[in-house]
């Protein structure tokens, strides 16, 4: 005995999937009515749409991730305001771009991206960033380009007529003698093997950490008997940021963990430490070089204090500055989860 009338319902479905296919048939729907893209804000030439604040909120995301910080959803209304905001910042901006503007910013993003990349360590460190920011080096250029556009809009349009006396200059100078003294320096090659998951900052088992402190020990040995650290640091060292570069860092105290530190600076150049502890895992350590601290000429500061001066002021002003734009451009926000 059959419960439910299954016959008439598969029947039923049939006829409205045949009406279906009959509909679709005769008439496409273009899938940007089945799935708009709405505008978000608009102004003069311009308009915003959802799905570009959907990309800045993920790339946002992606790029909090890649440095180990997690954006929670309660962050989530307030963020995706202040990514609309920049940008209409961002299309105003690039608007009011001349072809000089253009090219001073290609020649800054190329500048920029070569540092950026040199920072990474290698190609392949630089090729795993990108992977992980979910970006392809085209995306990747074309982004650092835009901001440098908009970044030289911004000076000619604003900083440039911030005027800074040449006084204002001599009394930062005279009134902060601790920002003009170079500390003492270390250059330094380690090798690091970890006694903890790098990325989740699990320890490892206990049997685990004596095999890795057995190993380092290991490595040291070869570095006294003269093996050349630095490759050693590139083959064996567990040290992300620093392996392709040989484990190189440069650094002053108050920048590292202060086990590593404290080893480094008891050094001489050219002296291997004992195996050092710190929380990260296990390191050898070798100084490379020592620069000593000095103090930096009111000539060697001044154009850099100006340029400080400069952009403490354009902060005050940009509030007003930015409201000015978006008068001038007519800027209305059409949805009012993106209001503030």
């Amino acid at each position: 005995m059959r419960l439910f009338p299954t016959e008439p319902i598969v029947s039923g479905l049939a006829v409205f999937a045949l009406c279906l296919a009959s509909s679709a048939a005769t008439k496409k729907v273009p899938i940007d009515q089945l799935f708009p893209d709405k505008t978000v804000a608009k102004g003069k030439g311009f308009e915003v749409k959802e799905s570009e604040i959907d990309k800045a909120y993920l790339e946002f995301k992606s790029a909090s991730a890649a440095n180990r910080q997690v954006v929670s959803e309660a962050e989530r209304p307030d963020l995706l305001k202040r990514l609309l905001e920049k940008q209409i910042f961002l299309k105003i901006m690039t608007q009011r771009a001349t072809s000089e503007d253009h090219a001073k910013g290609i020649q800054r993003a190329e500048k920029l991206i070569a540092k950026f990349r040199d920072g990474t360590g290698s190609d392949a460190a630089f090729s795993r960033y990108l992977k992980s920011m979910g970006l392809n080096y085209d995306d990747f250029r074309a982004k650092f380009v835009d901001q440098a556009v908009v970044e030289e809009v911004l000076i000619r349009e604003l900083h440039k007529k911030i005027p800074i006396e040449d006084s204002e200059v001599q009394k930062y100078y005279n009134d902060n003698p601790e920002k003009f003294t170079q500390p003492e320096r270390l250059r330094v090659s380690h090798v690091l093997i970890a006694t903890m998951d790098l990325q989740t900052k699990r320890p490892y088992p206990k049997s685990d950490k004596e095999s890795r402190r057995t190993r380092i020990g290991t490595i040291r040995r070869r570095a006294v008997l003269g093996a050349d650290f630095q490759e050693l640091a590139k083959e064996y060292s567990e040290d992300p940021a620093s392996k392709e570069r040989g484990g190189t860092y440069v650094f002053a105290k108050g920048q590292m963990a202060v086990e590593f530190e404290t080893a480094a600076f008891a050094l001489r150049i050219g002296e291997i430490s004992p195996v050092v502890e710190t929380a990260y895992g296990y390191h050898i350590i070798k100084l490379l070089d020592r620069t000593p601290a000095k103090k930096i000429t009111f000539d060697q500061s001044k154009e850099r204090i100006k340029q400080s001066l400069i952009n403490d002021k354009a902060n005050e002003l940009m509030p007003k500055f930015t409201a000015d734009l978006k008068s001038l451009y007519n800027v209305e926000i059409l949805d009012d989860k993106y209001k503030r």
